[in-house]
């Protein structure tokens, strides 16, 4: 019989560093975006002219979220 050549192919790709000063890093840059938003005014016109589900999902998808975090993080350990 014919001998069949077999060959494996890695495929490599550019790596990123995910270590926790990167993450961070980002995740710094998302939460000082947000928080320039919620200075405009925009936001402020938005909460007064949507109901109240969509102010309270506008709310914890935005500046929300961080209160939250940050409320979470404090009152865990006075539990």
């Amino acid at each position: 019989g014919r001998k069949i050549q077999h060959t494996e192919y890695f495929h490599l790709a550019k790596g990123r560093d995910l270590g926790f000063r990167t993450v961070l890093l980002f995740f710094s840059k998302l939460s000082a975006g947000t928080g320039e938003q919620l200075l405009t005014r925009q936001i402020a016109r938005l909460g007064v002219q949507m109901g109240l589900p969509e102010s309270l999902t506008l709310y914890y998808a935005h500046g929300g979220f961080y209160l939250t975090q940050f409320l979470l993080s404090k009152g865990i350990p006075m539990l």
